[in-house]
Protein backbone atom coordinates (compact mmCIF):
# COMPACT_ATOMS: atom_id res chain seq x y z
CA UNK A 1 0.00 0.00 0.00
CA UNK A 2 0.91 3.39 -0.31
CA UNK A 3 -0.28 4.40 2.87
CA UNK A 4 -0.92 8.04 1.98
CA UNK A 5 -4.17 9.49 3.07
CA UNK A 6 -6.23 11.81 1.41
CA UNK A 7 -9.51 12.58 3.01
CA UNK A 8 -10.31 8.76 3.99
CA UNK A 9 -8.96 7.73 0.72
CA UNK A 10 -6.13 5.77 0.66
CA UNK A 11 -3.68 5.06 -2.13
CA UNK A 12 -3.24 1.24 -3.12
CA UNK A 13 -0.35 0.60 -5.22
CA UNK A 14 -2.22 -2.30 -7.14
CA UNK A 15 -0.61 -2.42 -10.39
CA UNK A 16 3.19 -2.22 -11.06
CA UNK A 17 4.37 0.87 -13.35
CA UNK A 18 0.55 2.19 -12.98
CA UNK A 19 -0.26 5.37 -10.66
CA UNK A 20 -2.08 3.98 -7.04
CA UNK A 21 -5.71 3.48 -7.14
CA UNK A 22 -7.87 5.50 -4.50
CA UNK A 23 -9.77 3.18 -2.30
CA UNK A 24 -12.08 4.42 0.46
CA UNK A 25 -11.80 2.16 3.05
CA UNK A 26 -14.83 2.98 5.52
CA UNK A 27 -17.34 3.40 2.49
CA UNK A 28 -19.99 1.44 1.06
CA UNK A 29 -18.00 0.36 -2.39
CA UNK A 30 -14.45 1.32 -1.21
CA UNK A 31 -13.54 -0.20 -5.04
CA UNK A 32 -16.45 1.83 -6.51
CA UNK A 33 -19.62 1.20 -7.94
CA UNK A 34 -18.18 -0.62 -10.98
CA UNK A 35 -17.09 -4.15 -10.15
CA UNK A 36 -20.64 -4.50 -8.23
CA UNK A 37 -22.65 -3.24 -11.58
CA UNK A 38 -20.56 -5.98 -13.98
CA UNK A 39 -21.47 -9.01 -11.45
CA UNK A 40 -25.06 -7.68 -11.90
CA UNK A 41 -25.00 -7.71 -15.21
CA UNK A 42 -23.36 -11.07 -15.59
CA UNK A 43 -25.84 -12.47 -13.45
CA UNK A 44 -28.63 -10.67 -15.46
CA UNK A 45 -27.36 -11.85 -18.41
CA UNK A 46 -27.49 -15.81 -16.91
CA UNK A 47 -30.96 -15.47 -15.90
CA UNK A 48 -32.01 -14.39 -19.03
CA UNK A 49 -30.28 -17.11 -20.74
CA UNK A 50 -31.97 -19.96 -18.32
CA UNK A 51 -35.03 -18.44 -18.84
CA UNK A 52 -35.00 -18.12 -22.41
CA UNK A 53 -33.95 -21.56 -22.97
CA UNK A 54 -37.18 -22.78 -20.94
CA UNK A 55 -39.06 -20.71 -23.08
CA UNK A 56 -38.02 -22.73 -26.29
CA UNK A 57 -37.57 -26.17 -25.06
CA UNK A 58 -40.82 -27.49 -26.85
CA UNK A 59 -39.61 -26.31 -30.10
CA UNK A 60 -36.33 -27.55 -29.71
CA UNK A 61 -37.46 -30.63 -28.92
CA UNK A 62 -40.13 -30.60 -32.02
CA UNK A 63 -37.07 -29.50 -34.37
CA UNK A 64 -34.37 -31.82 -32.94
CA UNK A 65 -36.37 -34.49 -31.50
CA UNK A 66 -34.48 -34.30 -28.17
CA UNK A 67 -35.43 -36.05 -24.93
CA UNK A 68 -36.34 -33.90 -21.72
CA UNK A 69 -32.87 -35.25 -20.43
CA UNK A 70 -30.90 -33.88 -24.06
CA UNK A 71 -32.57 -30.57 -23.16
CA UNK A 72 -31.56 -30.78 -19.58
CA UNK A 73 -28.34 -31.33 -20.47
CA UNK A 74 -28.08 -27.46 -22.46
CA UNK A 75 -27.78 -25.68 -19.26
CA UNK A 76 -25.41 -28.11 -17.70
CA UNK A 77 -23.08 -28.30 -20.81
CA UNK A 78 -22.88 -24.38 -20.59
CA UNK A 79 -22.19 -24.42 -16.82
CA UNK A 80 -19.14 -26.91 -17.65
CA UNK A 81 -17.69 -25.32 -20.15
CA UNK A 82 -17.93 -21.90 -18.31
CA UNK A 83 -15.86 -23.82 -15.78
CA UNK A 84 -13.11 -25.78 -18.17
CA UNK A 85 -12.57 -22.08 -19.44
CA UNK A 86 -12.56 -20.44 -16.26
CA UNK A 87 -9.99 -22.10 -14.71
CA UNK A 88 -7.02 -21.38 -16.99
CA UNK A 89 -7.86 -18.39 -17.85
CA UNK A 90 -7.82 -17.41 -14.38
CA UNK A 91 -4.94 -18.68 -13.22
CA UNK A 92 -3.57 -16.97 -16.60
CA UNK A 93 -4.61 -14.02 -15.02
CA UNK A 94 -3.14 -14.94 -11.51
CA UNK A 95 0.29 -15.15 -12.81
CA UNK A 96 0.20 -11.99 -14.89
CA UNK A 97 -1.09 -9.78 -11.83
CA UNK A 98 1.40 -11.53 -9.71
CA UNK A 99 4.56 -10.66 -12.21
CA UNK A 100 5.07 -13.69 -14.13
CA UNK A 101 5.56 -16.12 -11.35
CA UNK A 102 4.07 -19.42 -11.20
CA UNK A 103 2.85 -21.17 -8.15
CA UNK A 104 5.10 -23.55 -8.84
CA UNK A 105 7.35 -21.24 -7.36
CA UNK A 106 5.32 -19.74 -4.35
CA UNK A 107 4.51 -23.04 -3.29
CA UNK A 108 8.01 -23.83 -3.09
CA UNK A 109 8.52 -20.76 -1.06
CA UNK A 110 6.21 -21.15 1.24
CA UNK A 111 6.90 -24.68 1.83
CA UNK A 112 10.32 -24.18 2.49
CA UNK A 113 9.34 -21.09 5.14
CA UNK A 114 6.95 -23.21 7.17
CA UNK A 115 8.99 -26.15 6.80
CA UNK A 116 11.85 -24.78 8.33
CA UNK A 117 14.31 -24.89 5.94
CA UNK A 118 16.22 -21.89 5.48
CA UNK A 119 15.66 -19.03 2.35
CA UNK A 120 19.27 -19.63 1.17
CA UNK A 121 17.56 -22.99 -0.23
CA UNK A 122 14.98 -20.93 -2.29
CA UNK A 123 16.27 -20.41 -5.76
CA UNK A 124 13.04 -17.45 -6.36
CA UNK A 125 15.41 -15.88 -2.91
CA UNK A 126 18.84 -15.86 -4.38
Amino acid sequence: MAGTDRGGTVLVDAFAGRPPVPVRPGATAPLGWWPAICVALVAFVDRVEYNLLAGVVPQLQEEFGLSDKAVGAIPTAGAIAGVVLLLPLGLGAWIILRGGRTFDADVARATARTTGHAARHDPATT
